[in-house]
């Protein structure tokens, strides 16, 4: 017998002691109640939960290893998506979200979502042609940063119904993916274009390419004459 245990913390210490009282008894014997079987999952959730993410990360790092054209910029995504995936995890104790396997589940599923965010603008970074690193950040969001606001504000109206279900795992799904469409964004297009703009990786290509035309996409006549001259 015990009394009313207010919350799933003090279930699972319950279990625990219980548990400890029987193995250091004389008697050989071992502590059970139905209960237990619920009381297991608040016990191993946590470091479920973080070895499951850190599997789910490490996998985005081998995928991204293979796509990526550079490796500081594999290193990015991987730090951006590890920084979203710890923002959508402590903000969930403002909404009275409990860790369980539901929210385990929702939050290893989240990692897919916000890899597309930073892969996007690192990709669009990589590939530009410009000269200096601040044009290449300017020219990734000309080209990957509609598209991604695009798809967040999609995704948005798309899971915001979810808030008003009456189902538990909908709701924590909504909120799961409000937080990860929020870190996401703000991640992708206010946080890393000023890293990338900083210590953004450049090609040696981009350093002694001359400078295009930005209206025709070719080299300025007064560089082809320069040219012409030199022959």
């Amino acid at each position: 017998m015990s009394r009313d245990l207010k919350d799933s913390q003090e279930e699972g210490k319950f279990m625990l002691e219980a548990r400890e009282i029987a193995d250091a008894s004389e008697f050989k014997c071992f502590a059970y109640s139905p209960f237990f079987i619920s009381f297991e999952q608040f016990v191993q959730i946590l470091p479920q939960t973080l070895q499951s993410t850190g599997i789910a990360l490490a996998a985005v790092f081998f995928v991204t290893c293979i796509f990526m054209p550079h490796p500081v910029l594999i290193i990015f995504v991987t730090i951006t998506v590890t920084m979203i995936m710890a923002g959508v995890f402590g903000f969930l104790l403002y909404l009275d979200v409990a860790l369980s396997s539901i929210t385990m589940i929702e939050l290893i599923m989240s990692i897919g979502f916000s890899i597309d965010f930073t892969a996007h603008i690192c990709h669009g970074f990589m590939t530009s042609r410009c000269k200096t690193r601040d044009e290449k950040v300017r020219d990734a969001i000309d080209k990957t940063g509609s598209p991604i606001f695009h798809g967040a504000v999609s995704s948005l109206l798309g899971i915001i119904v979810l808030a008003a279900a009456k189902s538990y795992i909908f709701r924590t799904f909504a909120a799961v993916m409000g937080f990860v469409l929020f870190f996401g964004i703000t991640h992708a297009l206010l946080l890393l274009p000023v890293v990338l703009s900083w210590i953004g990786p450049m090609r040696s290509e981009d350093k002694t390419r001359p400078q295009l035309n930005a209206t025709s996409g070719r080299n300025s006549p007064m560089e082809g004459l320069k040219a012409y001259e030199g022959l």
